[in-house]
C-alpha cells in the first residue's frame, strides 16, 4: 500500500466516507505524533494538525455531523483495516510482537480507536471532560447496568443466581414472577448443579425493552467483564439459552491452560468441537459472515437449539438459517451437547 507523506493541504477524504464512518477515519498515529490514515486505496502520513483539518473540513460541511457517542467496541471491518495498516507501516513493521501477536493487535487498535476519538471530539466538538472520564463513561454505564450494582437475591436460593434490572429499579412483585417464570424451565431442564451459577457469580439483567441498553438492536447479551447476562422481560426462555451457552463457554474456558476466554476457541476441546459441528452442518453454512462462522456464536447457538428443540419442542428451528437440520442436530449436535452438559459438576 503507497504511502503519501503530506506536509501541507488536506487528506482527500471523501465526504461520503467519512460520513458512512461517523467521522472516524481509520487513522492510526505513532509516538512521534504522526497520523497515518487510509483514503482512495493509499495510506497519507500526516502530522496531528493536517490531520484534525482533514476531518474539521468535511464534518463542518455537514449539518448535525457527530462522532461516536461510546467507544466500547468496532465495526469487524474497521478492525481488519487497522492491523492492515499495522502491517503496510514501516514505523510499526518493526515491531515484531506487533505484526505477529493478534491480543497485541487488537488492544492497540482499540486503544487507538478510543484515543483518536477523544482528540476529535475534543478539537471539534468542543469537549471538556478529561480523557479519563470520556474513555470511563461506558464502563461506567455498564456497570451500572450488568454489574454488581443493585442486584437482587430473592432467586438465589431456588437457582444460585442474583438478578437486577437494567434501568437500577427495583423489581416489583410482578416483574420478580415473570423473571422466575423465563428462568425455571430453563434451568431446571438443563440441570446444571445449583454451586455452578453460585462459585461462578451468574447475574441476570433484565429490561422490558427488545433490546438491551447499550447495546442496539441485541435480544441478549453476555458480559464477559461481570459475568452476567442481560436479557427482556418478554423473552420466552430462547434468548436466556442462547446466553448462557455463552457463559457456559466462558466459565469452562477459564479451566482451560493457555484459553484466552471462551473454551470453543481453543482448540482440542469438546466446545470447539461443538462449535464445528455446528459450523459445518448449519444451513447456510456456505455464509462469508465472520459472525454466524464464529466458535463462540456456533457454540451458543447449539445450546439455544438444543433447548428450543428437546424443552420447548419447537422443530421449526430445523429450517431456520445458520441452525442444523432435523438430521445433523439428531445425529451429530445433539449427543454433544448431552456429553458436555452431564459433565459439568
Amino acid at each position: 500500500m503507497e504511502i503519501i507523506e503530506l506536509n501541507d493541504g488536506v487528506i482527500p477524504f471523501p465526504a461520503s466516507e467519512l460520513e458512512r464512518l461517523k467521522f472516524l477515519p481509520y487513522s492510526l498515529y505513532d509516538e512521534k505524533g504522526f497520523y497515518y490514515s487510509i483514503c482512495n486505496g493509499k495510506i497519507y502520513k500526516t502530522s496531528q494538525d493536517i490531520f484534525i483539518e482533514s476531518v474539521r473540513l468535511i464534518y463542518n460541511s455537514i449539518q448535525n455531523a457527530k462522532f461516536p457517542k461510546a467507544i466500547k467496541s468496532m465495526e469487524k471491518d474497521r478492525s481488519k483495516n487497522l492491523i492492515q495498516m499495522i502491517k503496510n507501516i514501516p514505523h510499526f513493521q518493526s515491531n515484531r510482537y506487533l505484526q505477529e501477536v493478534e491480543t497485541l493487535q487488537k488492544s492497540f487498535i482499540f486503544k487507538q480507536y478510543n484515543d483518536i476519538n477523544y482528540l476529535l471530539k475534543k478539537e471539534l466538538e468542543g469537549l471538556t471532560k478529561s480523557k479519563f472520564e470520556y474513555v470511563a463513561a461506558s464502563e461506567i454505564a455498564n456497570h451500572t447496568v450488568y454489574g454488581k450494582t443493585n442486584t437482587s437475591d430473592i432467586l438465589f436460593d431456588e437457582f444460585g443466581i442474583k438478578i437486577k434490572k437494567q434501568d437500577g429499579s427495583n423489581f416489583s412483585e410482578d416483574e420478580i414472577k415473570t423473571a422466575e417464570e423465563i428462568i425455571k424451565p430453563v434451568f431446571d431442564f438443563l440441570k446444571l448443579p445449583k454451586t455452578v451459577f453460585e462459585q461462578n457469580h451468574l447475574i441476570i439483567s433484565f429490561t422490558h425493552n427488545k433490546t438491551m441498553k447499550n447495546e442496539r438492536n441485541a435480544a441478549g447479551i453476555f458480559v464477559t467483564n461481570y459475568k452476567s447476562i442481560g436479557i427482556s422481560f418478554s423473552d420466552n426462555g430462547i434468548v436466556l439459552a442462547h446466553e448462557l451457552g455463552h457463559w457456559l463457554d466462558f466459565i469452562m474456558g477459564q479451566n482451560i491452560v493457555n484459553c484466552m476466554s471462551f473454551a470453543s476457541s481453543a482448540n482440542g476441546t469438546m466446545q470447539n468441537v461443538i462449535a464445528f459441528t455446528m459450523r459445518s452442518a448449519m444451513n447456510g453454512n456456505d455464509t462469508k459472515s465472520d459472525y454466524w462462522t464464529n466458535s463462540t456464536e456456533c457454540f451458543a447457538r447449539s445450546i439455544e437449539e438444543y433447548v428450543s428443540v428437546e424443552l420447548f419442542k419447537d422443530e421449526s428451528i430445523f429450517s431456520k438459517q445458520y441452525y442444523c437440520n432435523k438430521l445433523n442436530y439428531e445425529q451429530n449436535l445433539k449427543p454433544l451437547i448431552q456429553l458436555i452438559l452431564g459433565s459439568i459438576k
